[in-house]
C-alpha cells in the first residue's frame, strides 16, 4: 500500500470509508474504497466545471486550439 494510502486512511473520510468496508461486500481489496472516494472527489470536480458557463467556454475554446 502507498504512503499516501496509509496516511488517508486516518482521515474523517478513510475512517468511514472503513466502518463502510465493513457492509460493504463488493470491494476487491483493502485500497477499494480509496479508489471510490478519489473516483467521487473526481466525479464532483468535473461537475464543477460543468455548471459553470465560464469554465465550460474557457475548456471549449482551449481544445479547439488543440485541433490546430
Amino acid at each position: 500500500m502507498s504512503a499516501y494510502a496509509e496516511k488517508w486512511w486516518d482521515t474523517e473520510e478513510g475512517q468511514l470509508a472503513l466502518s463502510e468496508k465493513e457492509q460493504e461486500k463488493t470491494f476487491i481489496n483493502e485500497q477499494s474504497p480509496l479508489k471510490l472516494s478519489i473516483s467521487k472527489y473526481i466525479e464532483n470536480a468535473h461537475k464543477n466545471i460543468i455548471d459553470n458557463d465560464e469554465l465550460k467556454h474557457e475548456i471549449s475554446g482551449n481544445a479547439a486550439n488543440l485541433l490546430i
